[in-house]
């Protein structure tokens, strides 16, 4: 069985189709003409009178086959959109709880746009920048949109600009109203960093100091040693080995010592 169709789209209301059907088959008015499956036996006449092209001609069984084309793409829609939707759901849960985190860590932290905008922050980061104490209910509204660079010095804008286009950690020390702050930034995606800042007085950061400090001076004893043995003609692994003994347990940070081989 076929079934004619008239494309409104393409019809310029010659009405040789209309005028032609010996059934009578073709109705409507001008955009709106249709032809009735009950009246049409098919005989092909409309198509014949028509010069712009504007009637087709579908077989049950084409039809049937793009009927079924429809429902696959509409079922491979609904589970993508169902698919979208968990995704988007799981994205809002970390979003929140990240947010949370952040807002109870007790180091300044903040997570800022390439351009600058702070996307979230906490109240440690609100006093360290000079804001002042601010209730954590009240962060969001508070500091949320606004810009990072206009409430620190211009080489935090900096650090950001070259720690987004080396895609590295960036640590520096800046000074921030009569305290020395250390900031380390971390690259999150191309869009976002992570930013931590504590002062120099914070007995971590002063820690992390004394460690590179003693991690520098061991690699030059090391380096003297190697050289010294070297000029001498000395053996000096014993050396060696104490001071790599020594770099393990500043590194570990559990003050074991470690058995060495020599």
């Amino acid at each position: 069985m076929k079934f004619f169709h008239i494309n409104n789209a393409l019809c310029t209301d010659c009405n040789r189709c209309a005028s032609g059907c010996p059934m009578g088959a073709v109705s409507g008015t001008s955009g709106k003409r249709y032809i009735d499956p009950d009246k049409c036996t098919s005989c092909g006449t409309c198509i014949r009178n028509c010069s712009a092209g504007a009637i087709t001609v579908e077989t049950v069984e084409h039809m049937v086959l793009e009927l079924e084309k429809v429902e696959t793409y509409r079922n491979r829609i609904r589970r993508l959109e169902k698919e979208l939707a968990e995704t988007q759901e799981r994205y809002n849960i970390l979003d929140r709880c990240l947010r949370l985190l952040i807002a109870h860590l007790p180091t300044a932290t903040f997570i800022v746009e390439r351009a600058g905008r702070i996307v979230t922050a906490n109240r440690a980061f609100a006093e360290l920048s000079g804001i002042g104490p601010l209730r954590l209910a009240d962060l969001p509204e508070d500091l949320a949109g606004e810009n990072l660079l206009n409430l620190l010095p211009d080489e935090v804008g900096k650090l950001i600009r070259m720690s987004v286009s080396e895609a590295s950690d960036r640590c520096y020390v800046i000074q921030i109203g009569n305290q020395e702050v250390s900031f380390s930034l971390t690259p999150l995606t191309d869009n976002y960093i992570l930013g931590i800042g504590r002062t120099l007085d914070d007995p971590a950061v002063a820690g992390e100091q004394v460690l590179m400090l003693l991690r520098e001076v061991i690699d030059r004893k090391m380096n003297m040693v190697q050289r010294i043995g070297s000029l001498l003609g000395e053996e000096t692994s014993a050396e060696i080995n104490s001071l790599t003994t020594i770099m393990q347990i500043i590194e570990s940070g559990d003050g074991k010592t470690t058995e060495t081989q020599e």
